[in-house]
């Protein structure tokens, strides 16, 4: 059983199960089953999912998706969930503030937002989307009990210096602050999926796979994607090297 945002639910927008949650065949779930041989597969993710879409129903572009906790049940035996982001807006604040100044973003809100990465402000709106992913693990135990609870991370962004070869626009400090920010609010959600019993599987401690990399090796679409998935997320290259990381998690 698969559920979580688009990072659950994306890779290639030409292959689609589900058009309104934009849940592509070609998304991390769907190559995990493959590889593992599951014999029974169901995928809930959606685009632009939050945690209380596990227990609320979503409004799509195309109709509703039903809560996510809906589809568990006592016999399910593996569940793999990727949620968080869209909790604490991160990836909204990411195309606003990381990447705006490349497109002649001057908005006086982002200067301030980047030079506060520890900001209590920031530290408050972390720590509730971490909350929710810890809240999200535990009740999936009560309504899942014999499954093994697998919390997929997201993919890196950005590399930890230099310059973006696909947002050239960008200094490279603006860069580091962007790799910070993502790294540290990653680490909270982890954190808290650990915390609550999951096994955890990170891809953003891969690194050369970011957004800023060449359209043949990168797992994550840059503003101006090359692949038919949508901005700052997972293409079909990156959601099957996700789907083998979970793999070699389940394989021990």
């Amino acid at each position: 059983m698969a559920l979580g945002d688009s990072y659950s639910a994306m890779a290639d927008h030409t292959r689609l199960a589900d058009a309104g949650c934009m849940r592509s065949t070609r998304s991390y779930p769907y190559v995990l089953q493959s590889i593992i041989g599951a014999a029974r597969f169901d995928s809930a993710g959606c685009g632009d999912a939050m945690t209380t879409h596990m227990v609320q129903p979503q409004q799509t572009a195309f109709g509703v998706n039903p809560a996510q906790f809906d589809r568990l049940s006592a016999d399910v035996d593996l569940v793999t969930v990727t949620i968080g982001a869209n909790d604490m807006g991160f990836l909204a604040q990411a195309g606003v503030c990381d990447v705006g100044p490349a497109l002649g973003d001057t908005r006086a809100t982002c200067p301030a937002d980047l030079s506060a990465v520890e900001s209590e402000r920031w530290r408050t709106r972390a720590q509730a989307a971490a909350d929710g992913v810890r809240a999200t693990i535990e009740s999936i135990r009560t309504r899942a009990p014999k499954a093994l609870i697998v919390y997929v991370g997201y993919a890196r962004l950005f590399p930890p210096s230099g310059t973006c070869a696909t947002l050239p626009g960008l200094p490279a400090s603006l860069i580091e602050y962007a790799y910070i920010r993502h790294t540290m609010f990653l680490e909270k959600l982890t954190g808290a999926a650990e915390d609550a019993g999951a096994t955890v599987v990170r891809p953003d401690r891969v690194a050369g796979y970011d957004m800023c990399r060449s359209a043949d090796v990168r797992w994550v679409e840059p503003l101006i994607p090359a692949e038919v998935t949508s901005p700052i997320h997972p293409n079909a290259r990156g959601a099957a090297a996700i789907a083998a990381l979970v793999a070699a998690a389940l394989a021990g």
